[in-house]
Parts: C-alpha cells; structure tokens; sequence
C-alpha cells in the first residue's frame, strides 16, 4: 500500500523495475520509490526505481517521528507507519534523530 494526500491505495512493483523479480523472495517490510505511475485497464498503480529499506533505515532516515510512551509506540509521520518498542529503544532511536 502506498499513501499520499489523496488517502491510501493498493501498488504493485512495474515488471521493469529489478525489484519486480526479487520481491518474492526478498518480502521487504517497506519500499521506497521514485516513481509511481498508473498502467493497464485496471488503472493499477507500478512502482519504479524502488529499492528495499529496513524498519531501521525507515525509523533514522524516514519522516517526522512521534512518541507515545504509554502505548510503547514510535510512528512516522501521521501514524500510517508505527512501531512498538521498548522505551529504553525507543529513547535511542529518539537520540539518534537528533544528532
């Protein structure tokens, strides 16, 4: 699923991306992308440029984050993206952005 200021849609990779062949092994958490364009008659949406991330490299590198200490939760941006963690992590994780 992809999200944008238009709400939340279902996208698939596009066949030329190099992705589009290893994602069934790989199953990536997360993908970020360059590019999203819609094909076919169906009007689905085919990611290319995508590259898979970590839930690591998407909590130092990613948007904007929030603490919900009593929930025990880290999420990115609006909250589309969280994590549960352990306070002591996500102190760290915390830290680390600010550096």
């Amino acid at each position: 699923k992809i999200k944008d200021d238009t709400g939340v849609a279902s996208a698939t990779l596009h066949p030329s991306s190099v992705l589009y062949r290893l994602a069934q092994s790989l199953r990536p958490a997360h993908i970020i992308y360059s590019e999203a364009t819609r094909a076919g008659a169906d009007g689905a949406i085919r990611l290319r440029d995508a590259t898979p991330i970590s839930s690591f490299s998407l909590l130092l590198f990613g948007g904007r984050l929030y603490h919900d200490a009593k929930a025990g939760v880290i999420g990115i941006d609006d909250g589309w993206i969280r994590f549960r963690m352990a306070a002591d992590v996500a102190d760290l994780i915390l830290a680390a952005r600010r550096q």
